[in-house]
C-alpha cells in the first residue's frame, strides 16, 4: 500500500513539474465549454436527444469490446451519419447560441449614440399606456419589438403597415372584431411595421399549461431571436413580457415601463420626467389633488 501511494505521489509530482501555464488555461477553457454545454442541454428540449446519443456511443464501445464486428460497424456508421443529423436537429439551438455570442461580443461595434432617447422614452410611454388600456378591457395583444435580429421573414406572414406608434392605432388593431387582431404586431425602429403576423410556437415543455397560443407564440419568438415581446392576455388581462426564452407574467404598467426603459433607453440617458408622456399618471395625480 505504501509503495502504491508513493508511486501515485511521484506521478503527481512529475505531472506538476511538466505542467505549463498554457495547460492550465487549456483546462479552464475546456471546463468552461463543458459547463456551458451542460447548461445548454439542461435548459433546452435537446436533453433527451443528447441522452440517446450518449447511449448509442456507449453501446458502440461495448460492441467493440465484445468483438461483435457487424453490429459495431453498423453503430459506428450510424454515429458518423448522426453528426450531420445533429446539426440539422439542433439548428434552432445552434442559431440561438451564435446569435447570443454575436450580441454579447460584437456589440462594441454598434454606435448606441444614434438612438434618439426622447423618441424611445415617448414610445415606451405609449406602449405602456396601450398595454394598460388593453389589460383593462381584457383585449388580447402580441407586440414584438425588433432589435438586432431582423424579423423580415416574420413580417411577410402578416400585413405591412409602416405607421407611427399611437395608442389609438394599437388598440384598434387588437380590437377583437378587427381582421388583424389574432396575429402579432412587429415594431421596428419605433414604427409599426406589420400586423397579423404568425410567430413560431415555443418548444419548451415545462411552461404552464394554462398559457394559450398567444403566450406560446410570444415565448417562441423570444427563444429564437433577441426580440422583446409584450403580451396581454385575453382571458385575464394580465400583462406579460417574453425575452430570451423567459416569460415574466402579471406585470403592472409601472413594472412594464421600467423594463422597457431598461432595455431601450441607454443607461447614460439624463434623468428626466416621463410623466408628461403618460396620461394615466397625469390623470391619477389630478384625481389625487381633488
Amino acid at each position: 500500500m505504501a509503495m502504491y501511494l508513493e508511486r501515485v505521489l511521484t506521478f503527481i509530482h512529475n505531472a506538476i513539474d511538466l505542467l505549463r501555464w498554457q495547460d492550465i488555461v487549456d483546462m479552464l477553457i475546456i471546463a468552461f465549454l463543458l459547463y456551458k454545454l451542460l447548461m445548454f442541454i439542461r435548459d433546452s428540449s435537446a436533453a433527451q436527444v443528447i441522452k440517446g446519443i450518449i447511449g448509442i456511443i456507449i453501446v458502440t464501445q461495448v460492441l467493440g469490446l465484445l468483438q461483435l464486428n457487424v453490429s459495431h460497424y453498423l453503430f459506428s456508421s450510424a454515429i458518423q451519419i448522426g453528426i450531420i443529423a445533429i446539426i440539422i436537429i439542433f439548428q434552432p439551438e445552434l442559431r440561438r447560441i451564435l446569435d447570443s455570442v454575436g450580441r454579447k461580443h460584437f456589440k462594441i461595434f454598434v454606435n448606441e449614440t444614434e438612438t434618439d432617447n426622447t423618441v424611445a422614452l415617448r414610445n415606451v410611454a405609449l406602449l405602456t399606456e396601450t398595454a394598460e388600456k388593453l389589460s383593462e378591457t381584457r383585449t388580447g395583444a402580441l407586440i414584438c419589438i425588433e432589435r438586432e435580429n431582423k424579423l423580415s421573414d416574420i413580417m411577410k406572414t402578416g400585413t405591412m403597415i409602416n405607421a407611427d406608434i399611437s395608442v389609438e392605432l394599437l388598440t384598434n388593431i387588437f380590437y377583437d372584431k378587427a381582421p388583424l387582431h389574432d396575429g402579432a404586431m412587429i415594431v421596428k425602429d419605433w414604427h409599426v411595421s406589420a400586423a397579423g403576423c404568425r410567430l413560431p410556437l415555443s418548444e419548451n415543455k415545462t411552461i404552464s399549461k394554462d398559457l394559450g397560443m398567444r403566450h406560446r407564440a410570444g415565448l417562441g419568438l423570444s427563444e429564437v431571436t433577441d426580440s422583446f415581446v409584450l403580451i396581454v392576455s385575453e382571458e385575464t388581462g394580465g400583462i406579460s413580457v417574453a425575452e430570451g426564452g423567459i416569460l415574466k407574467r402579471n406585470l403592472t404598467p409601472q413594472t412594464l415601463s421600467s423594463l422597457l426603459k431598461h432595455e431601450f433607453v441607454p443607461e447614460n440617458t439624463e434623468k428626466q420626467s416621463i410623466s408628461r408622456f403618460i396620461p394615466w399618471k397625469k390623470n391619477r395625480k389630478e384625481k389625487g389633488d381633488r
